[in-house]
C-alpha cells in the first residue's frame, strides 16, 4: 500500500507543469529604442502553456498610465501592442502582466539614440533590400530602418508617432484598413515623412492625394515624398532629411501646463470659493458657537445646553454647506477647449474635455466619427493629468465621485479638399514684407483674430463672418521663433493675466489650448507659411458626451494655415522652410576656440518642391551670429571668414556652393551673441547681382533618375 502512495505521488509530481505563470517578453517596433517624451508602442508578447487571460498595466515612475485586455490561447504566443506615454526625461517604466495563471512584471530596457531618424518600412517595401541603417541627407545623422506589422498600425496614430518616416508603396495603402489609412494620415499631418516608391507626383487615391507634377506632397505639416522607384531598389542614401533633436517641452513651456485645464474649470462652472469667503464662513461659525451661544443661553438661563446646541449648530453648518455646494454644482457640465485647424488638404479637430459630474458616476464622449484619445497623460514636469480613462462601448470615459472632473483629450485627423477656416491671399510681396486679405469662412464671428507668419503678428480683432480685412507683415516672418516668441509673448501679455483671472473669462481665448496644438504641431509655425487664427465661444465641442449631447461651454479657436510658395522656382525671402533641429547639446569649433558663444543652435532649412535645382542660392546671417559652420556634405565647416565684421551693423549674405546643398536641404550650426533677442538666418535665392558663377546642385543618384 505504501508503495502505491509513493508511484502516485510521483506520478502527480511528474504531470504538474513547473510554473503555470505565462512567458513574457516587451520590446518595440524599433528594436528596443523609442523617443522620450512621445508615445511608444510596446510589443508585449506572451506564451502560455495553457489558455489563459488578463490584464496588461503599464506603470511609468510609479504610477499606472494604461491597461489593457488580454487572451492566449493554450500553447500559443501572442503580440499585444500597448501604447503608453513617456516622460522626456526617460522614466522608470514597467509593464505588469497579470493573468488567470499567475503575475510578471518586467521592466523593458529602452534606449534611445538621439542622433538617429527611425524609419520604419510598411510590408510591401519589406525584403526588398533596403539597408538596415543609410546616412540622412544633411548633418551626419543616420537613419535607420525597421519593418513594421499591421498589428502597429492598427493600433492607432500613438503606435507609430516614434517614428520620422516611413518607406512604402501605394500597395500598403490600397491593403491596409481605413483605421490604419487613417493613423497613416494623423502621424503625416503632425510632421511625418512617408516616402512612397510612386512616380513623381502619382495620384494617391487612399489619402485623397490628387495627382501633381512634383517630386513632394505635403499632407498637413509633414510630406510625402516620391521616390521614382528607388526605394524599392534600396537606395535611400541621402534621402531622408533629419528632423528635430530636441523635444518640443524641452525647455520649457510658454505657458503653465495647467493653464488650459483652469479655464476648463471655469468654463464648466467650477469654482473655488475664495479665501475671503472661507474666513467669513468660519468667522461667523466662531461666533455662533462662542459668544453667540453663550449669550443666548445665558439669558434664557439655560446654560446647560450648551452641550448640546454646539452639536446641533456644527450639524447645521455642515448641511448647510453641503446644500449650498450641491445647489453649486447643479450647474456644473462638461467644457471644451477646441483647436479646427486646416493646412495641405487636412483637417486637424483636437479637443480637450473637462469630464464632470455633480452626482458621480461614469461621464464621458463619444469615440464615433473617427475621434480617438489623444495623448495627453502626462506633462512635461512627470505629473499625471487625470486617472487614465476607460472605454465602454463606442464611449471613453471616467467614473468619477460627485462633484470630481478629469480632462480628456479627443483628436481627429481627415483628408479635406473643402474650404478652410479662413480664405489667406497674398497680393504682394516686397523685399522684406508681405502684404494680402484674410477673409473669415469659419462659419462664425471671431473675436481676437491674428495672422502669424514665423516671428511676426498682426492682431485684426473681431472679423465677422464673410469679413475681409487686410494683412501686412514685416521682416520677421521669415524668422523661426525663438527666445522671444511674438505670438504667444501677446497672448500671454493680452488674453491670460494671473493677478487679474477675471481677464479669462471676459476674453474667449484659451491661450494654454492653443500652445498644447503647437507643442504637438511644432511645424505649424515653422517660416515658409502664414497662419490666421480667431477665437468663439459660440462653437460647440467636435465630440458629444457619452448621452449623445452636445458641449456647448467652452471655446473654440478656428486656425488656417497656408504655404507661402507660389510657383515661380525663385524662392524668395521667407519662402523656404526653416527648422530649429536643436539647441545646447553639442559644442561649436568657435567655441573651442575661445569665443563667446551664449546658445549654439543647429538648423534645418529646406527649399520649396518648385525649387529649381539649379538656381544659386544665399544664407542672409544676423550680425548678432558670431561663430557659424555650414555643412558641406562630409562634415560641419567653420565659416565665420564669411562673415562680415561684428562691428559691420548689417547681415552676412553668403553665397552657398554647391555641396552646400544637398537634397534641396541646407544644414548649419550657429552661436548666438543674444538668443532669443536676435532674427535667424534665412535661405532665398541669390538675386541677379549675387550669382557670381553659375554651379550645379548635388541631387541624390535616388533622384535624378538612377536605375539600380
Amino acid at each position: 500500500m505504501i508503495s502505491v502512495f509513493v508511484l502516485v505521488g510521483v506520478l502527480l509530481a511528474s504531470t504538474s507543469p513547473a510554473s503555470a505563470e505565462p512567458a513574457v517578453s516587451v520590446s518595440t517596433p524599433a528594436g528596443e529604442r523609442y523617443i522620450p517624451g512621445q508615445p511608444v508602442a510596446l510589443l508585449v508578447e506572451i506564451s502560455a502553456n495553457r489558455a489563459t487571460d488578463g490584464t496588461i498595466r503599464v506603470r511609468l515612475d510609479g504610477t499606472e498610465v494604461v491597461t489593457k485586455n488580454f487572451e492566449v490561447a493554450g500553447g500559443a504566443t501572442k503580440t499585444i501592442v500597448v501604447v503608453t506615454d513617456t516622460l522626456i526625461w526617460g522614466g522608470n517604466l514597467v509593464v505588469d502582466v497579470r493573468s488567470s495563471d499567475g503575475n510578471v512584471s518586467v521592466r523593458p530596457p529602452l534606449n534611445h539614440d538621439r542622433e538617429a531618424e527611425l524609419v520604419a518600412i510598411l510590408p510591401s517595401m519589406q525584403g526588398r533590400g533596403i539597408p538596415a541603417s543609410t546616412r540622412t541627407s544633411t548633418a551626419d545623422r543616420i537613419a535607420r530602418t525597421y519593418d513594421i506589422s499591421e498589428n502597429v498600425l492598427l493600433a492607432g496614430p500613438g503606435a507609430i508617432q516614434m517614428f520620422d518616416g516611413m518607406i512604402g508603396s501605394e500597395q500598403d495603402l490600397s491593403a491596409l484598413p481605413q483605421e490604419s489609412r487613417a493613423a497613416i494620415t494623423q502621424w503625416l499631418a503632425g510632421g511625418g515623412a512617408l516616402f512612397l516608391n510612386e512616380s513623381t507626383g502619382a495620384a494617391i487615391t487612399e489619402l485623397e492625394i490628387p495627382a501633381s507634377t512634383q517630386s513632394e506632397r505635403a499632407v498637413g505639416f509633414g510630406r510625402i515624398v516620391y521616390t521614382d522607384g528607388a526605394v524599392g531598389r534600396g537606395q535611400l542614401d541621402g534621402l531622408i532629411a533629419p528632423t528635430r533633436l530636441m523635444n518640443q517641452d524641452e525647455f520649457g513651456q510658454n505657458f503653465n501646463p495647467g493653464f488650459s485645464g483652469q479655464i476648463l474649470l471655469r468654463d464648466a462652472g467650477i469654482a473655488i470659493p475664495g479665501i475671503g469667503v472661507l474666513l467669513i464662513l468660519m468667522g461667523i461659525y466662531i461666533l455662533a458657537v462662542g459668544p453667540g451661544l453663550f449669550v443666548a443661553l445665558r439669558r434664557l438661563h439655560r446654560q446647560p445646553l450648551i452641550w448640546l446646541a454646539i452639536p446641533v449648530v456644527a450639524v447645521v453648518a455642515v448641511g448647510t454647506v453641503y446644500v449650498v455646494g450641491r445647489a453649486q454644482r447643479a450647474d456644473v457640465d462638461l467644457a471644451h477647449a477646441t483647436i479646427v485647424a486646416d493646412t495641405n488638404g487636412v483637417l486637424i479637430e483636437r479637443s480637450e474635455i473637462l469630464v464632470a459630474s455633480s452626482n458621480g458616476g461614469y461621464a464621458g464622449v463619444e469615440t464615433g466619427a473617427g475621434f480617438i484619445p489623444g495623448s495627453r497623460t502626462i506633462n512635461r514636469f512627470g505629473q499625471q493629468l487625470g486617472m487614465p480613462p476607460e472605454v465602454r462601448d463606442n464611449t471613453i470615459g471616467f467614473d468619477l465621485n460627485p462633484g470630481e472632473v478629469s480632462r480628456l483629450l479627443m483628436e481627429r485627423v481627415i483628408p479635406t479638399s473643402g474650404n478652410g477656416s479662413f480664405d489667406i491671399q497674398i497680393t504682394d510681396r516686397g523685399d522684406r514684407s508681405l502684404s494680402g486679405t484674410v477673409t473669415n469662412t469659419s462659419g462664425f464671428d471671431l473675436a481676437e483674430v491674428q495672422v502669424v507668419a514665423g516671428n511676426d503678428v498682426v492682431n485684426l480683432g473681431t472679423l465677422l463672418d464673410g469679413e475681409t480685412k487686410d494683412l501686412e507683415l514685416d521682416d520677421r516672418f521669415a524668422y523661426v521663433p525663438t527666445g522671444n516668441d511674438t505670438l504667444f509673448g501677446q497672448m500671454e501679455q493680452d488674453f491670460f493675466n494671473g493677478f487679474a483671472p477675471d481677464e479669462d473669462d471676459r476674453s474667449p481665448v484659451n491661450a494654454g489650448a492653443f500652445n498644447d496644438f503647437v507643442q504637438r504641431y511644432p511645424n505649424s509655425r515653422a517660416p515658409g507659411q502664414v497662419m490666421a487664427l480667431g477665437w468663439t465661444r459660440e462653437a460647440p465641442a467636435p465630440v458629444r458626451t457619452n448621452r449623445g449631447r452636445e458641449i456647448v461651454k467652452g471655446r473654440t479657436a478656428f486656425v488656417s494655415v497656408v504655404p507661402i510658395e507660389d510657383n515661380d522656382p525663385f524662392v524668395q525671402y521667407g519662402e523656404a522652410f526653416a527648422e530649429l533641429q536643436r539647441v545646447f547639446d553639442f559644442e561649436l569649433a568657435g567655441q573651442a576656440n575661445g569665443q563667446f558663444v551664449e546658445v549654439p543652435m543647429e538648423m534645418h532649412f529646406r527649399l520649396p518642391p518648385n525649387a529649381d535645382p539649379a538656381g544659386r542660392y544665399v544664407l542672409e546671417v544676423p550680425n548678432d551670429i558670431i561663430v557659424l559652420e555650414i555643412w558641406d556634405g562630409a562634415t560641419f565647416v567653420p565659416s565665420e571668414d564669411r562673415l562680415n565684421a561684428a562691428d559691420a551693423g548689417r547681415a552676412s549674405t553668403i553665397s552657398l556652393e554647391p555641396e552646400e546643398i544637398f537634397n534641396g536641404t541646407v544644414q548649419i550650426r550657429a552661436g548666438f551673441g543674444q538668443f532669443g533677442r536676435s532674427p535667424t538666418p534665412v535661405l532665398r535665392s541669390a538675386a541677379p547681382a549675387e550669382q557670381a558663377v553659375d554651379v550645379e546642385p548635388v541631387i541624390p543618384a535616388v533622384l535624378a533618375g538612377a536605375t539600380g
